[in-house]
């Protein structure tokens, strides 16, 4: 009862805040019955692979048993198939001095009902093949997201497309110590209240509805004068050789992994 009631709330947590996560714009997580696209479309129900199957199979484990001989708990005889659960009501301890693996031919769920907490004394190395979908359902007047880098530079490129960062309210961006350089190969356009400054093929737009005032101790018309910022250079993107493994649900040995 335990373990059915601890996995009956994990399915619970992982499809309520998923619904939330969702309906603002962040992916949808693949907790069942229906398989979730890339496009975050939902396609065919599955029976198997998610976690909806987990807590269905768990309940219907006596099925065919000495206690249940007609099998009236069973969705489909899911307690039929071959699944270990393991369970422990004070804790469970897994330790190895050496690595240790964990892997999923479908889906992968870690579902906490209070704190997730990961811990590496060295690298945390994350690959995805096709989406990173961070969501935060967050608390009013508190940080709901901190990216945090005691040492070193924080980096951040899209290779192969453009970043878009918004803010309902403020955007504030602050270089303590050093210099905001802004550089844009075709244009940079700022505006605000119907007016805006643009850059654009050597030359400085500057328009507005209302009044523009220049103020300074002195003034400097002279002649023409560029400069330039240096920009990183990226690879071109490279085909993913990633091959899913998938041979105990399609018949084949393996899939390529859509680019």
């Amino acid at each position: 009862e335990q373990a059915q009631s601890q996995l009956d709330a994990a399915l619970g947590l992982s499809q309520s805040l998923g619904d939330t996560a969702t309906g603002q714009q962040a992916d949808t997580m693949e907790t069942g019955p229906e398989e979730i696209g890339p496009d975050n479309a939902k396609a065919a129900k599955k029976t198997e692979g998610h976690l909806q199957h987990q807590a269905a199979a768990l309940k219907a484990w006596e099925a065919g048993s000495n206690t249940d001989k007609d099998g009236k708990t069973a969705k489909d005889q899911a307690g039929q198939q071959p699944l270990i659960v393991l369970s422990a009501p004070a804790g469970i301890a897994s330790l190895s001095q050496q690595s240790q693996t964990v892997a999923a031919g479908t889906n992968l769920d870690l579902v906490a009902q209070r704190d997730t907490n990961q811990t590496s004394g060295r690298r945390w190395l994350h690959n995805v093949g096709q989406h990173i979908s961070l969501f935060v359902a967050g608390v009013k007047d508190q940080i709901a997201l901190k990216l945090i880098a005691a040492k070193g530079k924080i980096q951040v490129q899209a290779q192969s497309d453009s970043i878009e960062v918004t803010g309902d309210q403020d955007v504030k961006i602050t270089a303590i110590k050093g210099q905001q350089l802004w550089n844009g190969k075709k244009e940079i356009l700022l505006t605000s209240g119907g007016a805006y400054v643009r850059i654009k093929d050597g030359k400085i737009e500057l328009h507005a509805p209302g009044t523009v005032s220049f103020k300074g101790g002195s003034h400097d018309w002279s002649g023409p004068a560029s400069t330039s910022l240096p920009t990183p250079s990226f690879k071109p993107p490279q085909p993913c050789n990633y091959q899913a493994a998938d041979a105990a649900h399609a018949g084949a040995a393996s899939a390529p992994y859509p680019d």
